[in-house]
C-alpha cells in the first residue's frame, strides 16, 4: 500500500503451467504497465505498453525469469516529458541500478520537445549490466538540419561513480543552433564538434 499498487493478472482459457499466457496490469508510481505475456520461464510479450504523466511507449520483446533475470525489449515511445521524467525517476534520484537488473531495451522516440526545438527519430539501446548502463548508439535528428551520435556508459557500481561519454555532432546550420546555447558570433555554414571525456558524479 505505501507504493500505492495494485496488481490484475488475468489468465487465457488456455492457459496452463506449461505454457502460461495472459494478461498483467500493474498501477504503481503513477505509473501503467500493461504486459500481454506468453511462455514459462521465457515469456514473449507483445502489444503492451508503459504510461505515466512524462511517458507514453509501446513494449515488445522477451523476458526470461530463469537465475539471472534477463528481458530484450523494444520500446517505442509516443510521446516524452524530459523535464518531468529527470524529477520522477529514481535513477536520476538516487543515483543506483540494482545489480539485478540485467538486460537490453532498444528506444525510438518519435519527438522530443526541448529548449532547441523539437528532436525527430531518436534511437538507442540501453544496456543494462551488473548496477551499471550503457547508451549505445544515440542518433537523433536535431532542429537546423543537425544529427547528434553519442555513446555513453553509466558506471554506477563503483565506490566513485563515473559517465564516460563520446559525442559527435554535425550540422548544416550551425548558426541558428548555436545562437539556442546563446553563442552569436559562429558564422560557419558547416560545421561537426566531437566531445569525448569522463565525468566525475
Amino acid at each position: 500500500p505505501n507504493l500505492n499498487q495494485n496488481l490484475d493478472i488475468n489468465f487465457d482459457k488456455g492457459s496452463n503451467l506449461d505454457n502460461l499466457s495472459g494478461e498483467l496490469k500493474l498501477k504503481m508510481f503513477d505509473s501503467i504497465l500493461l504486459l500481454n505475456f506468453s511462455g514459462k520461464d521465457n515469456f514473449v510479450i507483445s502489444k503492451s505498453y508503459l504510461r505515466n504523466k512524462f511517458l507514453n511507449s509501446k513494449i515488445d520483446g522477451q523476458i526470461s525469469f530463469k537465475d539471472p533475470f534477463t528481458f530484450s525489449i523494444d520500446m517505442g515511445v509516443n510521446q516524452i516529458n524530459i523535464k518531468k521524467l529527470f524529477k520522477s525517476y529514481p535513477l536520476f534520484q538516487t543515483g543506483k541500478i540494482s545489480k539485478k537488473i540485467n538486460g537490453k531495451l532498444n528506444v525510438n522516440i518519435k519527438t522530443i520537445e526541448t529548449f532547441i526545438g523539437k528532436i525527430n527519430d531518436t534511437n538507442m539501446q540501453l544496456n543494462f549490466q551488473n548496477g551499471d548502463l550503457k547508451i549505445n548508439n544515440i542518433k537523433s535528428q536535431l532542429p537546423f538540419s543537425s544529427i547528434l551520435d553519442s555513446n555513453i556508459i553509466l558506471l554506477l557500481n563503483n565506490k566513485k561513480p563515473k559517465i564516460e561519454y563520446d559525442l559527435k555532432l554535425s550540422s548544416e546550420n550551425p548558426e541558428k543552433l548555436l545562437r539556442k546555447f546563446g553563442i552569436y558570433d559562429f558564422n560557419r555554414k558547416q560545421a561537426t564538434w566531437y566531445i569525448k571525456g569522463i565525468i566525475d558524479v
